[in-house]
């Protein structure tokens, strides 16, 4: 397990993995070597979340280019401590030493409903290294839920029927409000 995520194992990681509802493609990701992971940013919590998906299928730990020093204990490439062409030399390092590093090409987490356009350092990245680019889609953790009351009734009634069928009750179709 790559460092520092065993300490995190028994820690932090289990409460961030209760946060992930679905996790797909980690078969993909490549077994040896350094890669590239590009994720959109929803909130601070984003590094934590993708840390905990992927530590058990990772050799070596990972590295987050952040706009802060704050996430250093997760692997943090803090942009504020260096200048911006500077953070790419480092981050290119770890890639070459093995590690995958994390960029979030909106730059600030964007909690708005469209994505913002990206920066740059992704594209440089993938094409200074030669590394593959693994694209990762963090979900809100609240959906917004469709107004069409028709639909709402109707997929409701589509699962209470398939519990009923289960359970042997018996499902009336009037819907209480």
């Amino acid at each position: 397990m790559a460092r520092p995520y065993h300490v995190l194992n028994l820690t932090l990681l289990p409460l961030l993995r209760a946060r992930i509802r679905r996790i797909e493609g980690r078969e993909h990701l490549p077994s040896e070597g350094g890669f590239i992971i590009v994720a959109n940013h929803q909130s601070w919590i984003d590094s934590g979340i993708i840390g905990g998906a992927l530590y058990r299928s990772i050799r070596k730990s990972l590295r987050f280019i952040a706009q802060t020093g704050k996430y250093h204990f997760l692997g943090g490439i803090p942009i504020a401590e260096y200048e911006r062409r500077r953070v790419l030399e480092v981050t290119l390092g770890y890639l070459r030493a093995g590690h995958p590093a994390v960029i979030f090409p909106e730059g600030n987490s964007n909690p708005e409903p469209a994505l913002r356009p990206g920066r740059t350092g992704a594209a440089r990245l993938a094409l200074m290294s030669g590394l593959p680019v693994v694209p990762v889609g963090v979900f809100p953790k609240h959906e917004e839920l469709p107004e069409d009351r028709h639909l709402l009734y109707t997929v409701t009634g589509q699962i209470m029927v398939a519990i009923s069928q289960l359970c042997g009750k018996p499902y009336s179709q009037q819907p209480e409000g």
